[in-house]
């Protein structure tokens, strides 16, 4: 007869207990890492802009109360006039003074101006204004201006009376030369144009402009020996220093009523 000691069940040992935790903590570290690296996941998307110049011609409507292809705006305009007496001052800028030492002569080559002709050409499909003194460029980069505002037929030419921009012999031109306008927009500038009619001449400083504007003596205000003939120079800073006061004055008054 054989007799066995009972069995009992056996307890699961601990070290299976610590292999579970251990996994589960792992797994939760994994799953953790992973969140934490698809949140800090990030892409920079830079957007390059490239601006390109358009040429608009049109017409563009302002109104107070707009409709469908206008803006909103207010026109305001005027009439300005101003009258002024101005000092002849000729080429040094600065009025005469018969108490003070006449001045230095100037050297050769710079007691002159060139003056000449040249004829504004309009290659264009519309015709073109140039108000008075717009610049004239050569190819060597010497300035010139005309002497008088024109209009220039499409197709057609306009000759006109030009001068350089500073004194000296050596804006002289002999051959023939043609001038870029710059003060146009670039692309005209290919169809709108000048070319000199003839040579240039070297005319002494302060010649007067035209005999209309040289002074004349008047039986009750006699002409000082001292006095100076009328310039072009005299003309310009007249003409450019009273369009200042009067587009100031225009800008200030127009600006009231906006």
């Amino acid at each position: 007869m054989h007799i066995s000691a009972p069995s009992f069940p056996v307890g699961v040992r601990p070290s299976v207990y610590r292999r579970i935790a251990y996994t589960f903590i792992g797994l939760t570290v994994v799953v953790i890492l992973g969140v934490l690296w698809l949140t800090s996941v990030r892409a920079d998307v830079v957007v390059r802009l490239k601006r390109d110049a358009v040429r608009l011609d049109g017409v563009v409507e302002v109104a107070k109360e707009p409709r469908a292809g206008q803006i909103p705006g207010r026109v305001v305009q005027g009439t300005f006039t101003k009258t002024r007496e101005y000092t002849v001052a000729g080429e040094s800028g600065q009025p005469s003074d018969p108490t003070k030492a006449p001045a230095p002569e100037p050297t050769p080559s710079d007691d002159v101006r060139a003056r000449g002709t040249v004829r504004i050409v309009n290659n264009y499909s519309r015709e073109q204004p140039l108000v008075r003194t717009p610049r004239l460029l050569t190819p060597d980069g010497k300035l010139y201006r005309i002497d008088e505002t024109i209009r220039v037929p499409a197709g057609g030419s306009v000759t006109v009376a030009a001068y350089a921009d500073q004194p000296g012999r050596a804006f002289v031109l002999t051959a023939p030369t043609k001038f870029t306008i710059p003060g146009l927009f670039i692309d005209l500038q290919t169809y709108i144009y000048a070319e000199t009619v003839g040579p240039f001449e070297a005319v002494p400083l302060g010649t007067p402009a035209t005999a209309s504007v040289t002074p004349t003596p008047s039986p009750t205000r006699p002409v000082s020996p001292n006095a100076r003939p009328v310039s072009y120079e005299d003309l310009d800073r007249a003409k450019k220093t009273l369009t200042d006061e009067i587009l100031n004055e225009a800008m200030r008054t127009l600006a009231n009523q906006v």
